[in-house]
């Protein structure tokens, strides 16, 4: 069984939050605290402990993790090493750690001691209870990488940048898990919720998906009574090659956009596209910010003010 925080189910799938960053501008007098004593950021949140010093340029100086119901953490950076010194970030998984009410509590005792934070960075996952053999992530203008540790495990990634919004990861769920049930998750990097545009960015960055079967015989029936004489040998061999492999994806990628254009009706004859519901989605997202904002806090422009400052 899998931890959910508020998770939209719908006939097909699971939406939910499964990672958050918070960035935060501590006040100056909490960042000369912990530069006095690293420890003492223990004795202000209770069950953190110090985890290391890094003084590498642009990176977070001081580091501390908290345990909740021995499965989730919750990493806290203090002081990045930049012209920001400042600038903090906490990071979650709040399908882990949201459950537990101390660890919203710890949240809000952090942020309360900022000037202003933000949602840096959220991903949205959509789980959908189907093998991951049978969905692949179409390529586009984002960089493909594709990790396999077998023919039958593949994880897909869109985007080079692991952390950065419009990165995609689609992987075997299941298996990570160790389920008895086929289950395939799609994680999206997004920004901030709490911003205007992240509707637009959010549309614009959903991958092409496609649900297909393997199975499907290679017949004019099977391929929507398309004209297979249109074809020649070769490309009739290229189809009949595609619709059997478990690769298909990989390998239509290397095809020209001529090429492309004249077989994707014979090609894709299997396969059906999934369509996200983007509403579900920024209500996942939405969820987010009302946890966030707290009692201190006014929000305006996607960034949350503390009041008391």
């Amino acid at each position: 069984m899998l931890d959910y925080y508020a998770p939209i189910r719908l006939d097909n799938c699971t939406i939910s939050i499964d990672k958050l960053k918070i960035v935060f501008l501590a006040q100056e007098e909490f960042i000369n605290e912990i530069e006095k004593n690293p420890y003492c950021f223990a004795n202000m949140f209770l069950g953190f402990s110090f985890d290391q010093k890094d003084t590498r340029s642009y990176q977070y100086r001081y580091k501390y993790i908290k345990t909740y119901d021995n499965k989730a953490t919750m990493t806290v950076m203090i002081k990045h090493n930049s012209n920001e010194p400042f600038k903090c970030m906490l990071s979650l998984n709040p399908n882990k750690a949201f459950n537990n009410k101390m660890c919203i509590n710890d949240i809000k005792h952090i942020l309360k001691i900022s000037m202003m934070y933000w949602i840096a960075q959220l991903d949205i996952a959509v789980d959908i209870q189907i093998d991951n053999n049978n969905i692949t992530l179409l390529k586009d203008q984002r960089v493909e990488i594709e990790y396999r540790k077998n023919k039958t495990d593949c994880t897909q990634y869109l985007g080079k940048k692991r952390n950065k919004v419009g990165h995609v990861k689609k992987y075997d769920k299941a298996k990570e898990c160790n389920l008895n049930i086929p289950l395939t998750r799609i994680e999206i990097t997004c920004g901030n919720p709490a911003k205007e545009n992240f509707a637009t960015v959010l549309k614009r960055n959903l991958p092409k998906t496609y649900i297909y079967q393997e199975d499907i015989l290679f017949n004019t029936e099977s391929n929507n009574n398309c004209e297979y004489d249109n074809l020649n040998d070769t490309e009739k061999v290229l189809v009949r090659l595609l619709t059997k492999t478990s690769e298909k994806f990989k390998y239509w990628n290397k095809l020209g956009r001529k090429m492309k254009t004249k077989l994707k009706p014979y090609v894709f004859a299997n396969a059906e596209e999934m369509l996200y519901d983007e509403d579900k989605m920024i209500e996942a997202a939405n969820q987010i910010i009302d946890l966030l904002n707290f009692d201190f806090a006014d929000l305006a422009n996607g960034i949350y003010y503390n009041k008391g400052v």
